[in-house]
């Protein structure tokens, strides 16, 4: 397994050393897809060079399964934190279109970076926001985002957030059912 930032430029140099190993699981570790946000969180980062080495990644990646080497099994990293949490839609459809899959994480620490360290107005505004632009196959793959803050909550906050979101499934399920 190999993690990375991938700011870095994928080369024939990059390609040979790994047509010579066996990759379990690519590890790309990426903080934004927005330029100022991403320059923001990894100073002095380029997020170009990011979404370019990822790009050719993806691509060699096929060549590696064409050629008999096998997938990668690339996984996109994202540490959901106070300036990128609006990005976890863009997120996953970053990741989907280019068959890599997403594993959106919750920042705990330092807490002047986490979610939980807003108000408890601002953290049920973030999860409706959530409930009401993501859908239930989404929703699924940032429970470790609505998890954390759910659970944050007082009593009759967390249980409005729950209902909603056994609304969202309940709708999610009667939608599959009409198939």
């Amino acid at each position: 397994s190999i993690t990375t930032n991938a700011h870095w430029s994928f080369n024939q140099k990059g390609k040979d050393y790994l047509n010579k190993i066996s990759i379990k699981n690519l590890i790309l570790s990426v903080d934004s897809l927005n330029p100022d946000v991403y320059a923001k969180i990894r100073k002095p980062g380029n997020l170009s060079v990011v979404l370019k080495t990822i790009e050719d990644l993806v691509h060699y990646d096929k060549e590696r399964i064409e050629t008999g080497l096998g997938s990668m099994n690339m996984n996109l990293n994202f540490l959901i934190q106070k300036d990128n949490w609006t990005e976890a839609a863009e997120v996953i459809h970053f990741c989907l279109k280019r068959n890599i899959h997403p594993f959106i994480t919750f920042c705990y620490t330092p807490s002047e970076y986490s979610l939980l360290d807003l108000s408890e107005e601002k953290r049920i505004e973030i999860l409706h926001y959530y409930l009401n632009t993501l859908n239930w196959g989404e929703l699924t793959l940032i429970k470790r985002i609505t998890a954390p803050l759910i659970h944050s909550l007082p009593k009759m906050a967390k249980y409005e957030a729950l209902t909603a979101l056994e609304k969202k499934k309940i709708k999610y399920e009667n939608t599959l059912n009409t198939f």
